[in-house]
């Protein structure tokens, strides 16, 4: 079996082009480019490379060189979008920013920072991972519409907050942790049903209507 070399060129051509409009028919769908040109996102197109992640593998790292070098598209699988703080009186404190599925995007710090070239967060595989990826020294394919700009950086800003902000939400959620376990060790107390237990229990929910006494013992009506 023997192939010319004009069949093969032509062969390789037409695979070529079914991946270029497999790649602009899921870029559509990504929320920054909804409104580019058939035309627009062809010249996309044809700069993204098709990769794969296993899962537990790092798309982007925090803190390492080199780290900002690509825009990632996720086509198939989900991944965590991760940052490493430093908490006071606690120290170094990994925490969970946000989930990213389909047609999300990662990557955009190196975009949105040109001169940036470690990224301020990780984002890890939770699962295997197809993503589409732009190389940096393709990034102006982006930078030509400002509402596209716009969305990437509303969107990063969103799930990826400062290293101040996430320290007060830190000890903001452990003071809360802190009032539901007093609340409900309060509750188990005034449970009734032993001597000197559910003394409280009027103080906290009050004394509803519908709350019977039947020998001794508050009972809620039937579901």
């Amino acid at each position: 079996l023997s192939v010319s070399r004009a069949d093969l060129v032509a062969s390789l051509v037409a695979l070529r082009q079914r991946e270029v409009s497999s790649h602009v028919a899921f870029l559509k769908e990504v929320l920054p480019l909804r409104n580019w040109s058939d035309a627009k996102l062809r010249r996309l197109a044809r700069k993204v490379t098709a990769r794969t992640f296993p899962r537990g593998a790092s798309l982007v790292a925090q803190g390492q060189p080199s780290s900002t070098e690509d825009l990632f598209f996720i086509v198939r699988g989900n991944c965590r979008g991760e940052r490493q703080i430093n908490v006071p009186g606690v120290g170094a404190h990994t925490t969970e920013l946000c989930l990213l599925w389909p047609k999300d995007m990662c990557g955009e710090y190196g975009l949105l920072q040109r001169t940036a070239t470690r990224a301020e967060a990780s984002v890890v595989a939770l699962t295997s991972v197809e993503v589409l990826a732009l190389p940096k020294r393709h990034f102006d394919t982006l930078l030509g519409s400002e509402r596209t700009l716009h969305l990437i950086r509303h969107r990063y800003e969103a799930r990826y907050p400062d290293e101040e902000a996430l320290v007060k939400r830190y000890f903001a959620a452990g003071q809360w942790q802190e009032y539901r376990g007093e609340l409900l060790g309060e509750v188990r107390r005034t449970l009734p049903g032993e001597p000197g237990r559910g003394r409280n229990a009027s103080a906290i929910f009050g004394n509803p209507p519908w709350v019977a006494k039947t020998k001794g013992r508050r009972v809620p009506p039937p579901s």
